[in-house]
């Protein structure tokens, strides 16, 4: 279990670069929260996003992952998605 509140935010344009996101939650006792990114425009374009609560995966270490937990992210995503 991430000893972190990990982020729900589907619609987050960084969730794929986010541990806060991507990590595995504990299947019994896990917090969550709904971070909702900075984005800053130029025009109706966005140039920039921040997020106060970002935390970068390490790449390296997340392709040593095991299948099952890369299934689980798909799982999540997909459940999260019908919530919206």
């Amino acid at each position: 279990m991430p000893d972190v509140t990990m982020c729900c935010n589907y619609d987050c344009p960084i969730k794929s670069k986010c541990y806060r996101y991507r990590a595995v939650p504990d299947a019994y006792w896990q917090s969550f929260a709904m971070y909702k990114p900075n984005i800053i425009l130029n025009g109706s374009l966005p140039i920039k996003v921040e997020c106060e609560y970002f935390w970068e995966v390490d790449e390296a270490r997340d392709k040593t992952l095991p299948t099952e937990v890369v299934n689980n992210r798909y799982e999540r995503d997909n459940k999260w998605e019908g919530i919206k």
